[in-house]
């Protein structure tokens, strides 16, 4: 399930919501272990175009309850889609596409 367009929307979700310096050091993790290199500098690419959508704390004052009742992923990944920011066509756990 780990290819290279789930770790570029893994990296997306964690620009657009604020996310933190720990998910980083995951996502980097997890994509070496899928034998998919990235590093800080793609970090940095995405971040120019990609949109805050949210300031969950860590990085903001809203928690998950808060992103939640407004919304969540699923109008997180709405607007990215809308906006053409994100892979539709990527494997998760309840099968192909998002």
């Amino acid at each position: 399930m780990i290819d290279e367009k789930a770790v570029i929307n893994g990296i997306i979700g964690l620009l657009t919501t604020g996310g933190s310096t720990n998910h980083t050091i995951h996502l980097i993790e997890i994509a070496r272990a899928a034998v998919i290199i990235i590093d800080w500098s793609d970090f940095s690419d995405l971040s120019a175009i990609i949109p805050l959508l949210a300031k969950v704390y860590p990085n903001g004052a809203a928690d998950v309850n808060h992103f939640h009742a407004a919304g969540g992923m699923g109008y997180v990944i709405r607007e990215l889609l809308d906006a053409g920011l994100l892979h539709d066509d990527v494997w998760t756990a309840a099968g192909f596409g998002l």
